[in-house]
């Protein structure tokens, strides 16, 4: 296993614990007021944004099939906290279709549009 893979992993670990935590923190209605609520919505996001930046990191690194191993992983992992924050939504929306349904057509965050606008203005300035 190459160091890539077992920092990936590591990496990995790491992010799926800190998605554990916040499950059974929705799970054991650990709230006692709204602020509860926010500080999980907080640190779900903080969590999606660290897991976007190692994926980032990784691919300003040189292909290779360690690489392609390592982003798969790390998507796979931002997959589940991103199945993790729809849940929130349907369980703190009621599974209001009305109110949900709409939100679904923005797949992308708002965060992953910066770091596509951002490239994209880099590699407009070195053509």
């Amino acid at each position: 296993m190459s160091d890539l893979s077992q920092t990936t992993e590591r990496a990995a670990k790491r992010y799926i614990r800190r998605l554990d935590r916040l499950v059974v923190t929705l799970l054991g209605l650990r709230f006692t007021s709204p602020d509860g609520i926010w500080t999980l919505q907080l640190d779900l996001r903080s969590l999606q944004r660290d897991i976007q930046a190692e994926i980032a990191a990784i691919k300003r690194q040189r292909r290779s099939a360690d690489r392609t191993e390592a982003l798969e992983r790390l998507h796979e992992v931002l997959w589940h906290a991103r199945r993790f924050g729809d849940a929130l939504a349907w369980l703190l929306l009621q599974g209001d279709r009305q109110l949900i349904y709409p939100w679904r057509r923005t797949s992308e965050s708002p965060f992953h549009r910066t770091i596509t606008r951002r490239e994209a203005s880099t590699q407009s300035r070195r053509t």
